[in-house]
This record gives C-alpha cells, structure tokens and sequence, in this order.
C-alpha cells in the first residue's frame, strides 16, 4: 500500500513542477494581474496544506507561515512547495504498510476538536 502512495507522491510531484513551469512562462507584466494571482495563491494554498498535514503527523513543527496573501510572490511558493515536497520525499521514505494503517489525532485547523483519523487506509 505504501508504493501506491510513493506513486501518487511522484505523480504530484511532476503535476507541481509543470504548474510552476507554466506560472514562470507567464510575461512578467502579466503577473500583477487576476488569473495569474488566483493562480500563485492557490499553489499557496496546496503547499500550505501539504505543510499542515505534515505538522498533524509530527514530521514538522508548525510555524505558521501559510503564503496565501495577494502579495505572495511565486519565488517563494516554489521554494516553500520544493521544501515541503522534500519533507513529504523524507516521510514517505520512511513509512511502511503497518505505519501507515495507524490512527492518530490531530487538531482540526477550523478548531472544532479533535478528530481521529482510523487509519489511513482500510
């Protein structure tokens, strides 16, 4: 079971780099504008909670550092999405079948409780 999630890591990894590929070959006086805006914050978001599962898992400690303002610029979600992937490489790496049937708490990020997830596959 953990080859498949190694799989879907790698493909992940691939679909980031051609996202960032694409988002770099946009004019730079493009940039200011709404698409490519919506674009970069929303590869914020996914490397943000790509980070946040990880500090749910105890891999890495929260710092707090989302990167989805307006302002965020695209050489800082790239460099945050490359520090996150090798995190992700790192845990992977270290993860077998029976690590990975394990439940675990964590705390939601909306702060409505503790929620226990049974395992992460069946």
């Amino acid at each position: 079971m953990i080859e498949r999630f190694r799989s879907w890591f790698k493909y992940e990894r691939e679909a980031h780099a051609q996202v960032l590929e694409s988002l770099d070959s946009v004019p730079v006086e493009n940039r200011p504008y709404g698409e490519y805006r919506w674009a970069v914050r929303n590869l914020a978001h996914v490397v943000a909670a790509r980070r946040i599962w990880l500090e749910r898992f105890g891999v890495v400690p929260g710092d707090g550092l989302l990167l989805e303002s307006a302002e965020v610029e695209l050489e800082q979600v790239a460099r945050r999405l490359h520090e996150v992937e090798r995190w992700w490489a790192d845990y992977l790496s270290e993860l077998d079948d029976t690590a990975l049937a394990q439940s675990f708490d964590y705390q939601s990020s909306d702060d409505a409780g503790r929620s226990v997830v049974p395992g992460m596959v069946d």
